[in-house]
């Protein structure tokens, strides 16, 4: 996920970055992780309160997808037995169980990420004017998004003008934060048996991030889309199966390895970044995860210490 429309202005977010008993906990363990992570450095002011911002305009609420997945719902074990069968034969859940999103709860949720960016980036300004003069098309862009992957809403954006990464990372967020607990009572039960791929038993996407989790570092993939987390092979890249580990490298700077690393395949050229963790990252907390590795992308292989996987 791209934070490089979050800008470093100050302008709006000092009335709206501090927590309140109403949010939920899992955001504001997240908000003060943050404050952990940047207050020791006043250079990063601006942008903690950004970030905070961006964090409660996508988790305050939560979301509201139909059917619910809950447990007391009579339809939920035949949907869920649907769904097992689908990753039987490689289908992800939400082609198999299409959520329906509520349109009004999404696209306030994408108006409200919105709101968050700088609204002197040209990329915000062009998606901004899209939202203000087709909303439908926004919340038609996130679930054709949802279903068919990034790649099918690419030529209606060049269409419209519209960056694909700035509305990429807005679409990605709104949906994570309407999605995430669906995707959470989804995957309950999954196995390593039951989904052996490395792309998101849900809605198919890419992983965003592993986590080496727990006193075992049992590695799980985590999508940044709809925020389903899945077990997967240590010694297995999840872009191109490779599972040679010579042709698997880590990364990692010195004063943050035990925290962070970056897994390099030989084969594809995947990057996968790896984050260790005691239990399930939450959702805001993906988020978060994902802000405080961005230094990863820039990490020169020539000069950083590194090991084979």
């Amino acid at each position: 996920m791209s934070f490089s429309w979050i800008g470093k202005s100050t302008k709006r977010v000092e009335e709206t970055t501090g927590t309140r008993p109403d949010l939920p906990a899992s955001l504001i363990a997240a908000l003060a992780d943050l404050d952990r992570w940047t207050l020791p450095n006043p250079d990063w002011e601006p942008l903690r309160l950004r970030m905070a911002m961006v964090l409660k305009a996508a988790f305050a609420t939560g979301g509201s997808p139909v059917p619910s997945l809950e447990p007391a719902d009579d339809q939920t074990a035949f949907l869920l037995e649907r769904i097992r069968e689908g990753w039987g034969e490689g289908v992800p859940a939400v082609r198999v169980v299409t959520p329906a999103l509520d349109r009004n709860r999404l696209l306030a949720r994408v108006k409200a990420i919105d709101n968050c960016a700088d609204r002197d980036h040209p990329a915000a300004q062009r998606f901004h004017k899209v939202l203000v003069s087709e909303p439908e098309r926004i919340t038609d862009w996130a679930g054709i998004m949802l279903v068919d992957g990034e790649q099918s809403i690419l030529p209606s954006l060049q269409q419209f003008d519209v960056e694909p990464n700035y509305a990429l990372s807005t679409l990605r967020l709104s949906l994570l934060g309407e999605l995430g607990d669906w995707s959470n009572r989804a995957t309950a039960q999954l196995r390593e048996s039951s989904w052996p791929h490395g792309d998101c038993p849900v809605c198919g996407a890419s992983p965003a991030l592993a986590e080496s989790r727990g006193l075992e570092q049992r590695r799980f993939l985590r999508c940044d889309r709809c925020g389903a987390g899945w077990p997967s092979d240590r010694l297995r890249c999840p872009f191109c199966g490779e599972n040679d580990h010579h042709a698997l490298r880590t990364l990692f700077a010195e004063e943050d390895q035990g925290r962070c690393r970056l897994v390099l395949c030989d084969g594809c050229g995947g990057r996968l970044k790896v984050i260790t963790s005691l239990a399930p990252l939450s959702h805001p907390g993906l988020v978060l995860a994902q802000f405080t590795m961005l230094y990863l992308d820039f990490i020169n292989d020539a000069s950083i210490p590194r090991e084979t996987s």
